[in-house]
């Protein structure tokens, strides 16, 4: 299920689209969440019993504890008996007429890890008790073997807490694991046994049903008040960021936040992409993948479910909102030698803009005067290591040095290109001009008159063979 939909008492606001693997989140700000099933709803009045749910922190907003069931008798002459998970992951029981005094274990018990886990509590014939998680016994002790005290009037609830997520409960009035340990099933089914099984796929509303069609038949409907929200359960998205929970896991992103690395890209975009979801800049070039990726907002998250987006701390919006981009997973897009952000988008802001001293990261002549970037820059080789070396041309004179945002360098009228012909930054070639240098005059040819004879009115003919391309002819006469 890849949406939320908020739950108020008595009041409906959306409706949940049907989902086997659907949980409800009872941690919210607000207020407490409680499911109240009326007192009829006899929870266990033998030895035997067994309580047990899928449960799962949510650690951007645990706090406080979450009981999986209580039922308690405020006047103190009737039961007192609850199976509570604490922010800490500590698991705290009372089974009173058996098992008097609260236990506990120790913090933990419960990892804060953002996977499901399975808690339950047993209680034998022979009032041997013992709680598991994930079917390993974490405390367990010896009950005095009375009846449990049944009260009249008194509701069964669940949860009565915040901090917590709860994918399905069973609650059986049978000792469930006579050998001490088990493997929990991933969804719980029901029997004559079953007092209240609750797998959280209602249709819509503020009700929740047990499910009888495979259990016990007896009707019960609880109603959840406070605040609690339906989310996805085992195997789905629950911060609906486009990757589901079992790919974040495996990945190592985080199940409660939409953009774990704070790029502005959502991890299930980057997980189907060569992006890397874990770092913001995958290609190391000094430009965020969402900046180059022309993002210009992050991901909003979801407060009210305590699910984190972009923290816009850290995300830099692209500065021309995509109008152009360059290749995350390619640190020199243009092939020049230079790196996108650090040698040439420097403020790493997205957008190359004449006058600020940055180069143009989709250019790989920015002054277009015929040498590249970076060979104008003296790189005898490329300083990143995306780039194509069938493109690149490193300088074969470092010694040397011209303006890649000067298509002329020394002002003599001629493109630094058409002067270093070969555009390989060394002045190598018989024919060549020096591009740096204007002050030799290198960039003027003293043109003559081929007939040695000028007539007022008649042409004139110019030996132009030793000009270069896109030269200017200036013509200085006087009587």
């Amino acid at each position: 299920m890849r949406f939320a939909s908020l739950l108020l008492s008595f009041t409906f606001f959306a409706p949940l689209a049907t989902a086997q693997d659907s949980a409800l989140q009872i941690d919210s700000s607000l207020s407490k969440t409680t499911i109240s099933f009326p007192w009829k709803s006899v929870m266990a009045t033998g030895l035997e019993f067994t309580a047990e749910a899928w449960v799962r922190m949510n650690p951007n907003c645990i706090s406080g504890s979450t009981c999986l069931f209580s039922r308690v008798d405020a006047t103190g002459a009737g039961e007192d008996k609850y199976l509570c998970v604490d922010a800490d992951g500590t698991v705290r029981l009372l089974y009173a007429g058996s098992i008097d005094n609260e236990v506990f274990t120790p913090p933990g018990a419960v990892p804060n890890d953002e996977q499901w886990h399975h808690v339950s509590f047993t209680h034998r014939t022979d009032a041997q008790w013992i709680i598991h998680v994930d079917g390993s016994p974490v405390l367990n002790g010896q009950g005095k073997g009375y009846p449990i005290y049944f009260s009249a009037g008194v509701d069964t609830k669940i949860g009565d807490g915040t901090g917590w997520q709860i994918s399905e409960i069973r609650i059986s009035d049978t000792d469930r694991y006579l050998a001490g340990s088990f493997v929990p099933d991933e969804t719980l089914g029901g029997d004559s046994n079953a007092i209240l099984l609750l797998h959280f796929d209602e249709g819509s509303g503020t009700t929740v049903s047990h499910d009888s069609t495979t259990g016990n038949s007896t009707a019960q409907t609880g109603t959840i008040s406070g605040y609690a929200y339906w989310i996805s359960g085992q195997h789905g998205d629950t911060d609906m960021d486009g990757a589901g929970d079992d790919s974040e896991l495996a990945a190592g992103t985080l199940l409660f936040d939409q953009d774990t690395d704070d790029d502005g890209i959502s991890d299930g975009v980057e997980l189907a992409s060569c992006v890397d979801p874990l770092n913001l800049d995958t290609d190391g070039d000094g430009l965020q993948d969402g900046t180059e990726t022309g993002r210009s907002g992050g991901q909003p998250g979801d407060s009210t479910l305590c699910i984190d987006g972009t923290d816009l701390n850290l995300f830099i919006p692209d500065g021309d909102r995509g109008q152009t981009t360059t290749d995350p997973c390619d640190d020199d897009s243009d092939d020049d030698g230079l790196l996108d952000g650090t040698d040439e988008d420097a403020n790493g802001d997205g957008v190359w803009r004449l006058g600020t001293g940055e180069t143009d990261p989709n250019a790989a002549d920015t002054d277009r005067d015929g040498i590249q970037d970076g060979t104008e820059q003296s790189l005898t080789s490329a300083n990143g290591s995306g780039t194509d070396p069938s493109v690149f041309v490193p300088d074969a004179d470092p010694s040397t040095y011209t303006d890649p945002l000067n298509p002329d360098t020394d002002g003599g009228g001629i493109k630094d290109g058409n002067e270093d012909i070969n555009g390989n930054g060394a002045l190598d070639l018989a024919t060549e001009l020096d591009p740096t240098k204007w002050g030799n005059w290198d960039d003027l040819v003293l043109l003559t008159n081929r007939t040695n004879t000028w007539q007022i009115g008649g042409p004139v003919y110019l030996d132009v063979s030793g000009c270069f391309p896109g030269a200017m002819v200036a013509m200085m006469y006087g009587f």
